[in-house]
């Protein structure tokens, strides 16, 4: 998700108590996908930067937000497995 501007009538951040009280303008929500048991791939999370200037949202922080946010998932699929072998060996 990429809002260039949180203000705009069709933003879905528009009307958001948080971006109106930190003064959000831009905006970038990027999923955090991970394998599941069975091998398909799930959300576990979103990465969310914000800029408090409109129009923030350039290729390059697009391309930083995919890179942080699928590290993120191997970190988050990583300590699943780690909890599952601890589980198993109690």
């Amino acid at each position: 998700l990429v809002v260039q501007d949180a203000s705009t009538e069709d933003s879905p951040f528009r009307y958001s108590p948080f971006t109106q009280k930190q003064a959000v303008r831009s905006v970038i929500g990027y999923p955090l996908m991970a394998a599941n048991a069975a091998g398909n791939k799930e959300v576990v999370g979103v990465l969310y930067v914000n800029y408090r200037e409109t129009n923030r949202i350039t290729d390059d922080v697009k391309r930083l937000a995919k890179l942080l946010a699928s590290q993120a998932a191997i970190a988050i699929f990583n300590a699943r497995l780690i909890q599952r072998l601890k589980q198993r060996e109690e």
